[in-house]
């Protein structure tokens, strides 16, 4: 995504609203859809789980984070 610059506050309050059929629209959804999956979290799997070793609850974690997408980078 590009930076912008503004020379005046009114300038910022401009629509910034794209037409139907915009030909850079395709391109700037893809583009906030490429941040959504960068920047999301993953959430663990609920509830509360009980180990009786370390290594028990490391190999828990790993089979999670296994099955967990990887981000986009």
């Amino acid at each position: 995504m590009t930076v912008r610059k503004f020379k005046s506050v009114e300038a910022m309050k401009r629509d910034r609203w794209r037409e139907p059929g915009a030909p850079d629209l395709l391109q700037l959804l893809a583009g906030l859809w490429q941040l959504g999956l960068r920047t999301r979290r993953s959430a663990p799997p609920p509830g509360v789980y009980k180990h009786r070793s370390i290594q028990e609850a490391k190999a828990r974690k790993e089979a999670w984070a296994a099955t967990t997408p990887e981000r986009g980078g």
